[in-house]
């Protein structure tokens, strides 16, 4: 009998941990295991948030193309016709006009133009030059010729839509990696819970049958066979419950991938045994990525902009040159427009203000990245250290309950060290399961941030 409990424990002892996939893939008749990047990839391709993100992109970067002076080219036809009717018919002098315009910006600083008069048939060519639109200190940097002709590209705000729009992406997908990953520790652990409950369950069972043996030896009283009876209805509930947690995760594994997951077999994680990350290439992955801190950097950028073109006292000038086809004799037009408000000065001390909010804005999500990466990582070692702890705890909880088990048998002990030592085997399994799942989840977190693609 003794050899019989011993090996009880055993099998106690190992079920602490998920069964090998062989072993639910001949039991459960499913082909596939499911590893945890599997997981997360088929999970990301059903992510709503990821496709919104994704969508997102795409109407940024037509955007972009869309701001691209080129494609503010356009042509425009006109007509109209002017008379009068009487009983003689249409009056002699009735006129009519047709003319079409077609104009094509080439840069954000030059365009050309042409016009065709239907009634007097003349072509009409049309170049315009803005040498000092949006000319800014910034903008200096440019470079030749793009400084003197203009950008051909889209502008500043719809490369930036486009560029921020991209990071969210990249965010997005992190977020729905990470969020799967996480869901499949989750899974783990309610798989792990419940093969627990089933071996309590089973451990209940056998106490019942010593506890009776006992009694009709006389070893032990009518009310110790009660106890073990409420302590095996205990164990029957506890199963009931850990079942159907595992239903329900189920269920949502299923939402997440789009596929059946009641019976899907799920690879186990090992225990932790992983070198912490680098916390200085974490901090720099994570300033390259931050969606806030990029945020925080385009409107630095364009409050800068907007200060340097409060103080710019150039004016606005247009150079226009005409010309009529076959007549070829250009007009040349040059205007120039100042426009100095009595409020500049206030305008300018605003967008001061402006600038040095946003300086702030773009150093507290430094800082607040570089705060928020420390301390998951003194918290992943704290955790690291718990799992660790609580992994001893569980192998002397084992080892002590097996002992108690085997004396319980021989009747050396009472029910009530049975079920002490039976509680402290419980408590160490669902602390070490606790910290075990908490440290996969943050080392996920963590190195997600040195995952971007």
């Amino acid at each position: 009998m003794k050899t019989f409990v011993i090996i009880v424990c055993c099998i106690c002892a190992v079920g602490a941990c998920v069964a090998p996939a062989e072993a639910d893939a001949s039991e459960r008749d499913i082909s596939r295991v499911w590893t945890i990047e599997e997981f997360a990839e088929v999970a990301l391709a059903q992510s709503r948030s990821y496709l919104a993100a994704r969508e997102s992109l795409q109407t940024a970067a037509i955007g972009e193309r869309q701001a691209t002076p080129i494609y503010a080219s356009g042509a425009t036809a006109s007509g109209a016709w002017a008379g009068a009717s009487g009983s003689s018919g249409p009056s002699a002098e009735a006129r009519h006009t047709a003319r079409v315009s077609v104009k094509a910006p080439l840069t954000d600083k030059l365009s050309v133009g042409a016009d065709y008069t239907a009634d007097k048939s003349t072509y009409t060519l049309k170049l315009s030059y803005t040498p000092l639109a949006g000319v800014i200190g910034t903008d200096l940097a440019r470079g030749f010729p793009t400084s003197i002709l203009g950008s051909w590209g889209p502008t500043d705000a719809a490369t930036s839509a486009k560029e921020l729009a991209a990071r969210k992406l990249d965010d997005a997908r992190s977020a729905a990696l990470l969020d799967a990953r996480k869901t499949y520790i989750g899974a783990l652990k309610t798989i792990k819970a419940r093969r627990t409950a089933e071996e309590e369950h089973t451990l209940a069972g056998l106490e019942l049958s010593i506890a009776e043996r006992r009694f009709t030896s006389g070893l032990s009283s009518e009310l110790e066979v009660e106890q073990a009876r409420l302590n095996l209805l205990d164990a029957e509930l506890a199963l009931m419950k850990a079942d159907t947690d595992e239903r329900w995760m189920r269920k949502r594994l299923s939402a997440m991938t789009g596929q059946d997951m009641s019976a899907a077999v799920l690879e186990d994680l090992p225990d932790f045994d992983l070198a912490t990350p680098d916390l200085e290439a974490l901090v720099s992955a994570a300033r390259q990525h931050d969606v806030d801190l990029a945020q925080a950097e385009a409107e630095l950028a364009n409050a800068v902009r907007a200060l340097e073109s409060a103080r710019s006292l150039l004016p606005s000038i247009q150079v226009d040159a005409e010309t009529t086809v076959g007549d070829w004799s250009p007009q040349f037009t040059v205007s120039a427009n100042w426009s100095i408000s009595l409020s500049r000065s206030m305008e300018i001390e605003k967008a001061v203000v402006k600038v040095e909010q946003r300086r702030r804005a773009v150093d507290e999500a430094y800082s607040s990245i570089s705060d928020s990466v420390a301390k998951n990582l003194d918290y992943l070692a704290i955790e690291i250290a718990s799992m660790e702890k609580w992994r001893r705890q569980l192998e002397e909880s084992e080892e002590s309950h097996r002992k108690t088990l085997e004396s319980y048998q021989e009747g050396e002990v009472l029910l009530i060290d049975m079920e002490r030592a039976r509680l402290n085997l419980q408590k160490s399994r669902n602390n070490y399961l606790a910290h075990w799942g908490a440290v996969w989840e943050m080392w996920y977190t963590l190195v997600d941030l040195s995952m971007h693609e």
